[in-house]
């Protein structure tokens, strides 16, 4: 860097505050007046904030970048279950029409193919509601109940639609990431929406 460099007219040295015109001695993003400034700010608290925080980018990146596909699936997952939750919060269960504010029960997010049989549909909107913990593990999703009230609720082209559909889909690793920001998003509106 020159010493006539534009950028270091109105900067502040980071370890005594003064405005330095022109400093050999920048840090990276960093300027400082003199030799001495710059190696008291690098024992300090602050460098050691920076450093730390740093490092903890460095980490997440990392983390994410091993991460397989099955992670990427599972949290992907979780997001889209949560959004459903949170979109049937005060509706009933599906299959028992228990009502939403039973506060005894545990509620899931129950698909009506399930996500075995047809994984394909495990991000449908429409395949997926808000379901009773006992409807969903203990009965085998209930999938008696669960298409008349389906009917009900979205109706019979739609569910014929559900049915008919055999298409195989791979999701990769971009789509699950997308899916889990988008479903987050929605969750946090509409979590703030339905207090």
């Amino acid at each position: 860097m020159t010493k006539n460099h534009p950028s270091l007219a109105k900067r502040r040295c980071k370890n005594c505050r003064r405005f330095v015109s022109d400093s050999p001695f920048t840090g990276g993003i960093y300027v400082f007046c003199n030799l001495d400034c710059a190696v008291a700010w690098s024992k300090s608290d602050a460098a050691l904030k920076v450093a730390k925080k740093r490092l903890a980018a460095e980490d997440r990146a990392a983390r994410q970048r091993l991460k397989t596909w099955s992670a990427h699936n599972k949290e992907a997952q979780a997001a889209f279950n949560r959004y459903i939750r949170i979109r049937d919060k005060y509706r009933p269960c599906i299959s028992t029409g228990r009502p939403a504010d039973d506060r005894s029960n545990i509620w899931d997010a129950g698909h009506y193919r399930s996500r075995g049989a047809a994984s394909h549909l495990r991000f449908n909107l429409y395949n997926c509601h808000k379901q009773s913990k006992q409807a969903n593990r203990f009965l085998s999703g209930d999938v008696v109940e669960y298409r008349i009230n389906l009917i009900n609720r979205i109706g019979i082209e739609k569910v014929e639609t559900l049915e008919a559909d055999n298409h195989p889909r791979k999701f990769d690793v971009d789509y699950l990431e997308r899916v889990k920001k988008i479903f987050t998003a929605k969750s946090r509106l509409y979590s703030r929406l339905f207090r």
